[in-house]
């Protein structure tokens, strides 16, 4: 027989990884009635580890606060996702989004043990980047093949038979991610033929130079009424490199969902020395960073209790908010560039940008029965769940 196929399940060292100590710990998640120990705190090598969205922040005073300096401060994290005995919710659901941190290498095997004392029997090493093996249940990448994207998808299933665990323990289903090109690339491609077709359709002030300038004639008003082509600008600040905006921008062109009364500026965000600031403006800037401090939940443009200085500014002048980042009206030249795509292709084009992109984790390298190879994306490219 085969020794690959005797050896597939087995969790292997990752390969070119970053570590972090975690702790499994559900009662961070649910009361601790609700908790069972053979299921919340089990976790098994190669299993997919999810922290809190937000942390608490602790007092470092007092015996408690010298032990866990010896032994070294680690995340509270939990793997199953099952609802184990009279529990009717997961650890992560609707009221408590959780965020992905990795996946484990050693994991915990003696659950029992590590929910009456976690500190210390409850320790394990999670792989946050690099080559990974995870465990994956029947249903796993039934629609991924070997060099694309791998996402969490919203459905749980128990981990395949190889992986001996109770039933009432149960995983994410992997399967095929979308694409990760940047949504600043998508934007750039998307433009251009809208660009394009308006010229095929006789307006000859998009020329060559004036396509190349995308960013220019979409956001900077100056430039745009230069060139004579202010009816494609988006009346909203241009996002910042590689920002989510991008997309909230393609969406509301193709639905023309915009309200709100244009507000031009080329810069994300101006320097603070900027005539474009004023009083008012600057506190309604401040207040909608500080005011993302104290959303919970898992939200578009909210990273770790941080909102997006550029999403901030447009708060800030009244053409985005956090629900619908891009509420201002865009050009009629753009808006009748848009109508002119087959209905077919702006249908499909809507439904990639309400994809989300933050579960994808990684690329499939190899996968068999139990288990996946992964290459795990950078963890600033992974929100939340």
């Amino acid at each position: 027989m085969n020794d690959r196929l005797l050896q597939a399940p087995h969790i292997e060292e990752p390969a070119g990884h970053t570590r972090v100590q975690a702790i499994v710990d559900p009662t961070a998640f649910a009361p601790q009635e609700a908790i069972c120990a053979d299921c919340d705190c089990l976790v098994p090598a190669g299993a997919l580890v999810y922290r809190e969205l937000h942390p608490k922040r602790t007092a470092q005073t007092g015996m408690s606060s010298k032990k866990a300096r010896r032994q070294g401060f680690a995340s509270r994290v939990f793997a199953n996702l099952g609802t184990p005995g009279k529990r009717t919710k997961a650890l992560c659901n609707a009221d408590k989004p959780v965020k992905f941190l990795g996946v484990a290498i050693d994991g915990v095997s003696d659950p029992r043990a590590a929910h009456a004392n976690p500190d210390v029997s409850g320790r394990f090493t999670v792989a946050m980047s690099g080559t990974v093996t995870v465990m994956t249940t029947d249903e796993c990448l039934k629609n991924c093949n070997v060099g694309q994207y791998v996402s969490i998808m919203d459905r749980t299933a128990s981990p395949h038979m190889v992986h001996k665990v109770p039933k009432d323990f149960k995983i994410r289903v992997l399967d095929k991610g979308r694409s990760k090109i940047g949504l600043e690339e998508f934007a750039h491609r998307f433009y251009t033929l809208l660009f394009l077709q308006a010229r095929a359709n006789g307006d000859t002030n998009l020329t060559d130079e004036v396509i190349s300038n995308w960013r220019r004639v979409l956001y900077d008003r100056k430039y745009a009424e230069e060139h004579n082509v202010d009816g494609y600008l988006i009346g909203a600040p241009q996002p910042l490199p590689g920002s989510y905006l991008w997309g909230s921008d393609i969406a509301n062109v193709l639905t023309d969902s915009g309200t709100k009364t244009p507000s031009y500026s080329h810069a994300p965000v101006p320097p603070y020395d900027s005539d474009l600031w004023n009083k008012r403006t600057l506190e309604k800037y401040i207040g909608a960073l500080n005011s993302a401090q104290n959303k919970l939940g898992s939200r578009v443009g909210i990273q770790d209790e941080t909102l997006q200085a550029d999403l901030a500014y447009r708060i800030a002048v009244g053409v985005g908010s956090i629900p619908q980042p891009s509420e201002c009206k865009v050009g009629e030249k753009l808006s009748e560039a848009k109508d002119k795509i087959p209905a077919d292709v702006v249908n499909g084009l809507i439904a990639y940008m309400n994809t989300d992109q933050t579960r994808t984790i990684g690329t499939l390298l190899e996968k068999g029965t139990g288990y996946a190879r992964i290459k795990l994306l950078p963890m600033h490219d992974v929100l939340s769940h």
